[in-house]
C-alpha cells in the first residue's frame, strides 16, 4: 500500500509523509549516517570480530563472559546508532530502550568477566548470573511502559 499524505490535507491531517509502510523495518532506509553514527556504529564489527576471537578461546577463564559482553557490545551499539540516526521519534524511543536493555546486558558481563578474570571465580555461579540478570529485566520492563499516565 503506497499512501501519500499532504500537510493540513487529504484523509489525515499528520504531516508525515508514508510512502511505504514497511519502510520503517528497513534498517538502513530509517537511519540517516551522520559522522556520529558512523562512529558508534564503527564499533560493531571490531566488537564483533574480537567475540569471534573470544569464541575460539572460551574454555579460557572469562573466556564465555567475554564473547558475551562483545556481542551485548555491538548489538548495543547498533541500537544507538540506529537511534542516533533516526528521525522518527517513534523508532527513537523503540531504540532508546533496546539499547539501554542492552548496556545493561553489557555491564553485567562486565562485571562477570572482571570476576573471572581476577580469580574470584567462585562467584561466578548460577545464583550470580540470576542476579545480574535482575537489572536487565528491570530495565527492559520500565523501558516497555508508557511515558505518559
Amino acid at each position: 500500500m503506497h499512501l501519500k499524505v499532504e500537510p493540513n490535507g487529504g484523509e489525515n491531517p499528520d504531516p508525515v509523509a508514508i510512502v511505504n509502510p514497511m519502510d520503517s523495518l528497513v534498517l538502513a532506509e530509517m537511519v540517516v549516517f551522520t559522522p556520529a553514527v558512523t562512529v558508534v556504529l564503527a564499533v560493531v564489527p571490531v566488537a564483533l570480530a574480537l567475540a569471534a576471537v573470544a569464541w575460539r578461546r572460551r574454555d579460557e577463564p572469562a573466556g564465555k563472559p567475554v564473547v558475551v559482553y562483545l556481542v551485548a557490545l555491538a548489538a548495543g551499539a547498533t541500537a544507538y546508532g540506529a537511534e542516533l540516526g533516526t528521525a522518527d521519534l517513534r523508532t527513537k524511543f523503540l531504540l532508546v530502550g533496546v539499547s539501554l536493555v542492552l548496556m545493561s546486558v553489557f555491564v553485567g558481563a562486565w562485571f562477570w568477566v572482571a570476576l573471572a578474570y581476577t580469580g574470584r571465580s567462585r562467584f561466578t555461579t548460577r545464583r550470580t548470573a540470576a542476579l545480574l540478570a535482575v537489572e536487565p529485566v528491570i530495565v527492559a520492563t520500565a523501558a516497555a511502559l508508557p511515558l505518559s499516565s
